[in-house]
């Protein structure tokens, strides 16, 4: 399976752990928008991830390790953003 149908899959977990609204994936990044998850800046990257995901997914497109290297980038500053840095902000007196 192409390694982008796994970073499109990450997005989608996090889009579920939030709750977030919509009946697919797009209108759940957009709902994370709303609810001050992401920026519409960031909302428009993950939306790349996302039909990334898709092409490989239905196309079996395998993407250049340059990509690839950025998707995962994108996706640790997603996971810091929405789980890691609220939690640790908590500590900041």
């Amino acid at each position: 399976m192409p390694t982008g149908v796994g970073v499109r899959s990450l997005v989608e977990a996090v889009s579920k752990k939030r709750k977030a609204q919509g009946k697919d994936l797009k209108e759940r990044i957009d709902n994370l928008v709303g609810r001050g998850f992401l920026t519409p800046l960031g909302a428009e990257i993950l939306h790349k991830l996302r039909l990334m995901g898709n092409e490989s997914v239905h196309e079996m497109k395998i993407h250049d390790t340059r990509v690839l290297g950025t998707a995962f980038d994108v996706v640790e500053h997603l996971l810091l953003g929405v789980y890691i840095i609220p939690k640790e902000s908590r500590r900041i007196k």
